[in-house]
């Protein structure tokens, strides 16, 4: 193929590229962005492309061959997966590299899917279709994203944990004063009760110490009258009777019954 031929052919490619562009989402400087190669353009949620993403897989075709990267601008520049009764490289959309990079494995039809790719210093990816230049900007984008989600969750998390711990800490506060009350009373009534046994053992002990000096005096009287009823009493030896016997006075006379005063004069 002489020079003017590989012109004419980059031409072809270049308007068949142009008249399959698809408009999708706006770039960071806010220029519109293009799905390229007959890829198609959908939303997405992850923050890369402003929302938007190109799939370059609806695009593929054995004459037009595979594409990838984020618009679908890198067109396969090697295969990974040979033709097992040939043995030559195979068309398909599946293991290949772009942007001049070598493939980790040669695989077959049917085998592993595609294993990666040595991609040049200035490219990355699974099929080098990342700029290393344009890398980090959409990667920022979603490490911030992430790390706003994170710690949204984790935020969600300990205020969770905190509402739990207040809530059990209430709960023991609240039984820690009933066990505290529930004791008081308790006490108060333990108090009362031992007063008025106490009270009551006293007025006892007072009951028995009047009881058992009352029977002393009234035995002491007992006596008393008996050895009263002794004096004022003698026996008749000689005739056998009874002679009452009373006091004497202090004028020498005694008062008492006739038998007395007969005894006083002899």
């Amino acid at each position: 193929m002489d020079e003017m031929e590989v012109v004419w052919k980059e031409e072809e490619e270049r308007l068949l590229a142009s008249s399959l562009l698809e408009p999708c989402g706006k770039s960071s400087s806010g220029d519109q962005e293009y799905c390229q190669h007959g890829s198609k353009c959908f939303i997405t949620n992850d923050g890369t492309n402003a929302g938007f993403e190109c799939d370059c897989n609806i695009n593929y075709s054995m004459s037009i061959g595979a594409y990838a990267g984020p618009l679908c601008q890198y067109k396969a520049t090697f295969y990974c997966m040979i033709n097992a009764n040939t043995g030559f490289p195979l068309v398909n959309d599946k293991s290949f590299c772009t942007n001049d990079g070598s493939c980790r494995q040669i695989i077959t039809t049917g085998e592993d899917p595609h294993l990666g790719c040595r991609c040049p210093d200035e490219f990355e990816g699974m099929y080098c279709e990342f700029a290393i230049a344009d890398r980090p900007r959409k990667s920022a984008l979603a490490r911030l994203a992430g790390f706003v989600m994170s710690m949204f969750a984790i935020g969600i998390v300990l205020l969770v944990c905190f509402m739990i711990y207040r809530y059990y800490k209430q709960r023991q506060l609240e039984r820690s004063l009933a066990f505290t009350a529930s004791c008081a009373t308790a006490e108060l009534q333990f108090d009362v009760t031992y007063s008025d046994d106490a009270q009551l053992i006293k007025n006892n002990n007072n009951n028995s110490t009047h009881s058992s000096s009352s029977p002393s005096i009234s035995h002491g009287n007992e006596e008393q009258n008996a050895l009263t009823e002794n004096n004022n009493t003698a026996h008749d030896d000689d005739g056998g009777g009874t002679i009452e016997i009373t006091t004497k006075k202090d004028d020498g006379k005694f008062y008492g019954s006739p038998q007395m005063k007969d005894m006083e004069m002899t």
